[in-house]
Formats: C-alpha cells, sequence, structure tokens
C-alpha cells in the first residue's frame, strides 16, 4: 500500500447506479445520473477555476438513497450529500458548495482576489501538476 496526496480540493460523487427492471426501488441512473453527471463537469470547470479550486467529479455506485426524481450526489470533504438532484438544482448545489467553503479558505481567497470577486483568476502555481504522471490531467483534477 502507498499513500499518495490529496491532489483536489473537492470531489463530488454523482451516483449513477442501474438497478434491474425487477427491483421494485428508484436508481439514479434511471433518472439521469450519467446526464447530470456530464452536466456537472461542465458547470464544474468555470465554477472551480472562478473559485482557484481543484474538483474532480466522479460517478459511484449505490450511495443509499436513490429517489424517483433524480440523483444522489455527495460531495467530500465537506460532507454535503443531497438527494433527488435534477440539472435545474446544480446552480443551487454549487452556491450550497460554495457557502460551506471553510473560512481560511475564502480568507486566502480574498487575498489572490481583493479587487474584484466576479473575475477571479487562481494564484500562480509553479508550473507542476500535483498529479502521479500515470494519471490524466485536465482542468477538472486541476491540472491543465
Amino acid at each position: 500500500m502507498k499513500h499518495i496526496p490529496q491532489s483536489c480540493d473537492l470531489q463530488f460523487y454523482v451516483c449513477v447506479n442501474e438497478r434491474s427492471d425487477k427491483n421494485p426501488l428508484p436508481s439514479c441512473g434511471s433518472t439521469r445520473g450519467n446526464e447530470i453527471f456530464e452536466f456537472l463537469k461542465q458547470q464544474i470547470i468555470p465554477w472551480a477555476a472562478q473559485l482557484g479550486l481543484r474538483v474532480w467529479v466522479n460517478r459511484s455506485l449505490c450511495q443509499g438513497f436513490c429517489a424517483a426524481q433524480g440523483v444522489t450526489v455527495s460531495v467530500f470533504p465537506m460532507q454535503l450529500r443531497v438527494q433527488a438532484l435534477a440539472l435545474a438544482d446544480i446552480p443551487q448545489l454549487l452556491k450550497d458548495v460554495e457557502k460551506r467553503l471553510p473560512k481560511e479558505f475564502t480568507d486566502s481567497l480574498k487575498i489572490y482576489f481583493p479587487m474584484n470577486p466576479k473575475k477571479k483568476e487562481p494564484p500562480e502555481t509553479s508550473g507542476s501538476c500535483p498529479l502521479p504522471e500515470t494519471q490524466s490531467k485536465d482542468p477538472i483534477n486541476g491540472c491543465e
């Protein structure tokens, strides 16, 4: 076993679980789980860049809260979980996450971006990516 450093600030887990047709319970996969996963990834890129966050969006299997009206999404490390999320709810989810960011983090954003809170650029980095060479590098994972 090898411990690896945390390479993102937040991780969103979107349930895409598919139950069999014989199962009477609803499943997130049948309530547009994959569509919500893809749309959330598209929305996360500009949102995370504005806040200077490194964010991953992951698919998950059952989180135990399936609803017929939408999907379950969990956000870590803040342990926020929402049930019955629909496409139209994603902007509110991002607002809720932003409100829950630790004060230390939001205070550090004020240092980097004191002038115009609507237009935020991430702080300069050394140019090196914290992800291992074998891991894909893309804007969602925090590396370009």
